[in-house]
């Protein structure tokens, strides 16, 4: 195992593998926020949005949080 400063470091701990975070590009992000905005004015009903799926605002805020996460795991998205 490694040690840093006397702590065992969690790649070493993982067997080597360490996950590498990349942050999102702008067009990601801005995707993720308009989903994410969309899903709460759905819901609160600030606008009227035609409902083509049952619980659609927990399918668009599910939908904008793997976008999201799709952007910081991939590397240039």
């Amino acid at each position: 195992m490694l040690r840093l400063g006397g702590r065992v470091s969690v790649a070493a701990a993982n067997g080597g593998l360490a996950m590498r975070l990349n942050p999102p590009t702008i067009a990601i992000f801005l995707i993720s926020l308009t989903l994410a905005l969309l899903a709460l004015i759905t819901k609160l009903g600030f606008v009227g949005v035609p409902r083509y799926l049952p619980h659609q605002e927990f399918w668009l805020a599910i939908t904008a949080y793997i976008t999201l996460m799709v952007g910081n795991l991939v590397r240039g998205v």
